[in-house]
């Protein structure tokens, strides 16, 4: 599934029923990224549920969510903030920002509760890519919010030193015939959505 899936403690058994991305992407530099595993109320939605939280994070980026085993429901939230917002409010955790917009998100939800989180910086993500097997050189140049996007694409069974290799011919899948979203990761997100992504056979 990927970097994050693995990041986050799902049971053995779980997986990704829906992805989605804000609207808008933040741009900008010394931005910092933050993760955080929504466990659900059993019945409830978890596309309904993840889209309500986003819509009052005001550093929203996107996220997934699915279903443990036994089909009660999760979401992991991904949010990303400029690096100096926690000081203009007397914060010394630059992820403060994001943690408190989720704390006060998670009032209009009783049965909701952060599970994990996580936060990185620029330099933490590229060391992710490294690890994955990317040449960091050779996305040196991506904000943080395109970094993040990558490792959610990642998500949808792509492997991330394809996506990045993807971003400069602006297609995810040069050699499939497809609809082509002439941007990397949308490209793998509507494949994903179409339901043309799945994992490797075993």
């Amino acid at each position: 599934m990927g970097y994050l899936f693995n990041t986050f403690d799902f049971e053995p058994g779980s997986r990704m029923t829906g992805i989605w991305t804000a609207r808008e992407r933040f741009y900008g530099v010394d931005q910092v990224a933050f993760a955080q595993q929504i466990r659900l109320g059993r019945d409830q939605d978890g596309s309904v549920e993840a889209d309500f939280l986003g819509a009052h994070l005001p550093f929203h980026a996107g996220g997934f969510h699915g279903v443990s085993p036994d089909g009660h429901p999760w979401a992991v939230v991904l949010q990303v903030a400029p690096g100096n917002s926690a000081g203009s409010v007397g914060a010394v955790n630059p992820y403060w920002p994001m943690f408190d917009g989720m704390k006060r998100a998670l009032r209009f939800n009783a049965e909701a509760a952060v599970m994990l989180e996580r936060g990185w910086t620029s330099d933490e993500l590229l060391q992710v890519y490294a690890g994955q097997g990317v040449d960091p050189a050779h996305v040196d140049d991506w904000t943080v919010p395109d970094l993040l996007m990558g490792l959610l694409a990642e998500c949808c069974y792509v492997p991330l030193p394809d996506i990045v290799a993807g971003r400069v011919i602006q297609c995810a899948f040069p050699d499939v015939n497809h609809d082509c979203e002439h941007d990397v990761f949308t490209d793998v997100f509507a494949r994903w959505d179409a339901g043309h992504l799945k994992p490797d056979e075993p």
